[in-house]
């Protein structure tokens, strides 16, 4: 991960979730505090559902890691009120 001045952390996510357009990152203590960033992080994506297809994909292929949720618009995440 890289932060707006350029300075990079490397396997800094630990957890991710991607839930209709927002994105949350769970960063790694260290890594967090390299780049600056608290260590959870959300950042709403502001594009199409072309995009959020292809973001998705992408996440999936490059963030592997054991602890995620994606939910699809095409599959989205049931809630209910107990």
């Amino acid at each position: 991960m890289i932060n707006g001045a350029g300075v990079v952390a490397i396997w800094a996510v630990s957890a991710w979730s991607l839930v209709g357009r927002v994105l949350s990152l769970e960063l790694h203590g260290q890594a967090a505090a390299t780049l600056g960033f608290p260590r959870i992080t959300q950042l709403h994506l502001d594009v199409d559902d072309e995009a959020i297809r292809r973001a998705r994909a992408a996440l999936l292929e490059i963030l592997q890691m054991a602890c995620f949720v994606v939910d699809p618009p095409e599959n989205p995440i049931a809630s209910s009120a107990a």
